[in-house]
């Protein structure tokens, strides 16, 4: 998965709000399209999920949101392969850590809408002149 120039791709779970929150952050930028994936409805391959490790360079294990409900109530003392992980990740899109932000050549975990703003993205509101002069 690969972003293309100008573009974020956003790989967002529909049901959290901090991820709704941040696709409209996303979605303000300015000189960026936003290209959204929720992972309930576009759901994503193994091989799919695999990738985004491997771009993050990280765990599989470290895309499994551990606080899903999922998680918690069947998978929290299981140990399992890294393609059990994927397996499972694939069958179960709510279990994925999100929201995942695809920008050029970077892509990272979003912890907050504000992250756009530490990776110097310009946010209208924020660093226009409508926005808080600390905030600029």
């Amino acid at each position: 998965m690969k972003a293309k120039e100008n573009e974020i791709l956003l790989i967002y779970n529909s049901e959290k709000q901090q991820d709704r929150k941040t696709k409209g952050y996303a979605d303000t930028l300015n000189d960026h399209a936003l290209n959204e994936r929720d992972v309930l409805t576009d759901n994503l391959t193994e091989t799919q999920i695999a990738e985004i490790a491997r771009d993050m360079n990280i765990e599989i294990a470290e895309l499994v949101d551990k606080n899903s409900d999922l998680y918690l109530q069947e998978y929290k003392n299981k140990s399992l392969s890294d393609d059990e992980i994927t397996k499972v990740l694939a069958k179960n899109p709510e279990m994925i850590k999100t929201p995942i932000a695809y920008v050029g050549s970077e892509v990272f975990f979003v912890g907050s809408a504000y992250d756009f703003v530490n990776k110097d993205f310009d946010i209208e509101g924020v660093k226009s002149h409508k926005g808080n002069k600390f905030e600029k």
